[in-house]
């Protein structure tokens, strides 16, 4: 019997007030986030047959923000307050019934209660006129089909809940000591949306065949339910979405080069279906701010993956991971037609290396006085000493840009224009040094994190401002970051 208890417990505040050159100069923006998980299993072993694990866990992450004109006492534009949970009851069993057979089975439940509380201030919609210099000569409210004033706002609030229940079984079965071969069924029912799948899945994996390269074979159904917040922005027209499902074909071979390093490349095909998509991408009304969404979203998405690993051996490791993928949707406006994906990326490329000079095996530094190596020579050496990269490049992401509407002095999200612009590459370098004191029944250690060491001015969002103009938001720059851990 092994018991685990583990919890994470985290808070985010962020307050830019105006004049901080990050967002409208008029504007105080106030933001909070809080998330929570904790959970225990209870691991049981059935002698030489196998195991089971029972794990109970509960999780929270709440969004609390205020966008208010002037000053925290002026006009509130923005509020938001949103709790997403979940109270989850979970067993697997494991069984190994003989040398070539394995059969795996689970069963989970989980109850998820989510409040939204969303409100953007409902701003009466004015036509403008103007003369040949582009001066505003008069403005009126913009009417509707009906004669009635357009108000652009947006309210969303009530408190949901569902149950979440899946299940699973699979066997794995060995094939002449060649191969492996894994059939497995699962089912999902989520109340919410009083939807119920079956995704069955197959897996093949051989041993090492030619020049020690193994071969890998895939195919499964997977399927995902819509966000809570699309369930909640419209509870009544979107509470019968579908699952999203993802059809995957994957294709792979491994390699083994001695006992440090690995290679795998592996290339894989999806198709995607009942993708939720905004009813407004539907439609030519630039002033639509609904929430409704439709699942009959269709999309592609495939690629080519590497990853190689050198395990930590003779005091240091790394690892490379690159991608090449592709990932298109339909357009909803012509079907006829596919615009990229919101992950099209195209190139993404990670990489991490560890260098680790274990001073306490050292004679000498073994000879040093131990005041100095708790002060000064602290600084420089200590029992462990790690240096640490990680580099990262992606492609440029795809983003909807907005369209200024000159006539009526807003921005609108153009349909026809879904996903037609990239923000430009992502490039980023940290560095890391630590320093680690061992002692009998514990450990102190401190760290130096640089992060974005090339103070890359990588572009977080474009912030679309009421003047018509369009300023980029950046995200971190040069950032050190040190702090200190306490192991016993």
């Amino acid at each position: 019997h092994e018991v685990t208890l583990l919890g994470l417990w985290g808070s985010d505040h962020i307050v830019i007030e105006p004049g901080a050159n990050v967002t409208e100069q008029s504007q105080w923006t106030r933001f909070r986030s809080d998330r929570y998980i904790f959970g225990a299993g209870w691991q049981t072993l059935f002698g030489d047959l196998g195991y089971g694990k029972l794990l109970l866990s509960t999780a929270s992450t709440g969004w609390h923000a205020a966008l208010a004109a002037d000053s925290l006492f002026g006009d509130t534009l923005v509020r938001q307050h949103s709790v997403e949970q979940s109270l989850t009851g979970r067993y697997d069993l494991t069984f190994r019934w003989h040398q070539n057979h394995e059969t795996q089975a689970g069963f989970s439940l989980s109850r998820t209660p989510f409040n939204y509380d969303v409100w953007l201030w409902p701003d009466t919609i004015f036509y403008y006129l103007y003369d040949t210099a582009g001066i505003i000569l008069d403005s009126f409210p913009l009417l509707d089909s009906l004669g009635r004033p357009v108000v652009r706002g947006f309210s969303s609030a009530g408190n949901f809940h569902g149950l979440k229940l899946a299940g699973y079984l699979q066997h794995r079965l060995g094939i002449f000591n060649i191969a492996h071969l894994t059939i497995g069924l699962r089912s999902d029912h989520f109340t919410y949306t009083d939807h119920f799948y079956f995704s069955p899945r197959l897996g093949i994996v051989t041993n090492p065949l030619f020049a020690g390269f193994s071969l890998n074979l895939g195919y499964g159904i997977h399927y995902q339910p819509p966000q809570f917040y699309i369930l909640a922005y419209d509870s009544a027209a979107n509470r019968r979405l579908h699952s999203r499902r993802s059809d995957h074909y994957i294709i792979g071979i491994e390699r083994l080069f001695g006992s440090e390093a690995k290679l795998s490349v592996e290339g894989y095909y999806k198709r995607l279906s009942h993708l939720p998509i905004p009813k407004s991408w539907t439609t030519p009304d630039p002033y639509d701010l609904s929430g409704t969404y439709l699942d009959i979203g269709r999309g592609t998405a495939q690629g080519v993956e590497l990853f190689l690993q050198k395990k930590f051996t003779h005091n240091w490791n790394a690892t490379i991971a690159y991608s090449y993928s592709q990932s298109r949707i339909t357009n909803p406006r012509d079907t006829t037609r596919t615009v990229p994906g919101e992950f099209d990326y195209r190139h993404l490329l990670t990489t991490t290396a560890t260098y680790r000079v274990p001073f306490h095996t050292y004679q000498w530094y073994q000879r040093l006085p131990g005041w100095f190596r708790a002060t000064i020579g602290g600084v420089i050496f200590s029992d462990e000493a790690d240096f640490g990269l990680r580099f990262r490049y992606a492609g440029g992401r795809p983003y909807t840009p907005m369209t200024w509407l000159p006539e009526t002095r807003t921005w609108a999200e153009n349909g026809d224009s879904i996903y037609a612009a990239r923000y430009p590459d992502y490039l980023r370098l940290d560095l890391r040094w630590s320093h680690k004191f061992l002692y009998r029944k514990w450990s102190l250690s401190w760290y130096l994190d640089i992060q974005n060491v090339l103070d890359r001015q990588n572009i977080w969002f474009y912030d679309y401002q009421s003047d018509g103009n369009i300023e980029p938001v950046y995200q971190l720059r040069f950032w050190p970051v040190a702090g200190m851990i306490i192991e016993f």
